[in-house]
């Protein structure tokens, strides 16, 4: 097992390395020149080339990237063009607001799946096979944007039992907080839930048809002890993978719904500092972002090791 989790966290030092090459070059192409910005409306030659060189953006391009590399991992990401402050305290506060949506929006997901896909699976071709037929077809089919608007009409314009944006801290007041997030953790949480829900499906119908199911229900085994500690143990297993990649995709895909809802979280940072060519902000969140996947990543595969000694053997 110690020899598997090193060599995964081995293979995960070029995948980070390429990642901020990728960061870097992404930043690059995006059309526009933000030295421009940054001075008064027809600003002389001289006064470009001053800015230029104050940021460094004169240098050659694979100088830019090592100077930058070289700051990135001192922990040092610059600070913001437009109002000043360091990017890593930006992102701090942004985080915070970001993972808090985000872990709502997992359980919440985890709450609607489990229920769902076990039934599914047992049963695919009953009432709840149908209905999880018909589940992921919406799930899939309607946007997250449009399923947001539709609950803030709803349970916010029409009903008002819900605030249509803003945000509140659980570590301030867990009761006010909630009602703020309900609407877009469940926004968040709908495509996440039909993944899981999808991926359990087929992982107990699978497990249900196994030869040491057959034989546990040969032997007289009560159905309750068959399902628990044979088919829902080993169908899980898997289902660990699959939700902790998905936990890494909530915290990426927030962009979306905190724009919509008016969270002030990572999402409307990268909104904001696109609209205002805030490049600094932009690189130090989007490297920030892909270091979060691949972490998800790697205890992905570190879970399913864990859980599963056949890998690590592997």
């Amino acid at each position: 097992m110690r020899a598997y989790l090193l060599r995964r966290i081995l293979t995960t030092v070029p995948v980070l390395l390429l990642s901020t090459v990728l960061v870097f070059l992404v930043i690059k192409l995006i059309p526009g020149d933000p030295v421009l910005g940054l001075l008064p409306p027809d600003p002389r030659p001289e006064q470009i080339e001053a800015v230029r060189a104050r940021y460094g953006l004169d240098r050659p391009l694979y100088e830019q990237y090592f100077v930058w590399l070289s700051h990135v991992a001192r922990g040092e990401l610059g600070f913001s063009i437009t109002n000043g402050w360091a990017v890593s305290d930006l992102l701090r506060v942004k985080f915070s607001v970001t993972a808090q949506l985000a872990v709502v929006g997992f359980l919440l997901a985890l709450f609607l799946a489990l229920p769902v896909g076990i039934a599914s699976g047992l049963r695919p071709d009953g009432w709840m096979g149908r209905f999880m037929r018909a589940y992921t077809t919406l799930g899939f089919a309607v946007p997250s944007f449009y399923s947001g608007m539709l609950l803030i009409v709803i349970f916010g314009v029409s009903l008002r039992w819900l605030p249509t944006s803003g945000f509140r801290s659980f570590f301030d007041d867990p009761v006010e907080a909630l009602k703020y997030v309900a609407m877009p953790a469940f926004t968040l949480s709908i495509g996440s839930s039909v993944v899981l829900a999808n991926f359990l499906q087929t992982s107990v119908r699978e497990v249900s048809r196994a030869e040491y199911i057959t034989a546990a229900v040969a032997k007289g085994l009560p159905y309750r002890t068959i399902l628990g500690k044979h088919i829902l143990k080993n169908a899980c297993i898997p289902l660990v993978t699959v939700a902790t990649l998905q936990l890494g995709a909530l915290f990426a895909g927030a962009v979306i719904t905190e724009s919509l809802f008016g969270i002030p979280g990572m999402g409307r940072l990268l909104i904001d500092a696109i609209a205002a060519r805030d490049y600094v902000v932009l690189q130090g969140a989007l490297l920030f972002i892909v270091a979060i996947v691949i972490a998800t990543n790697l205890l992905a595969d570190l879970l399913y090791g864990w859980l599963d000694p056949r890998v690590s053997l592997s």
